[in-house]
């Protein structure tokens, strides 16, 4: 009974906290990625914006077709 004691509370106590160990290393990864790619796309749209205002109406469809195809890409991945 002393060892049966003994491994439930290793099991209770110890895989519970690296569990939550990795779960707090995946969010961080998980947060690093999102805020490279938010700032990715900032900037991309900050390019987009700079360009759709120098040029004409015409090239504006071209650029948000461009825009929203990586956009659905990612919104494809994510779900």
């Amino acid at each position: 009974t002393v060892n049966m004691d003994k491994d439930i509370h290793i099991t209770t106590e110890w895989l519970p906290e690296l569990d939550a160990d990795k779960h707090y290393y995946l969010i961080a990864l998980w947060c690093q990625i999102g805020i490279t790619l938010s700032l990715g796309i900032f900037t991309f749209f900050v390019a987009v914006h700079i360009v759709t205002t120098a040029s004409t109406t015409s090239h504006d469809n071209l650029l948000i077709s461009m825009l929203y195809a990586p956009l659905r890409c990612l919104n494809s991945i994510t779900l």
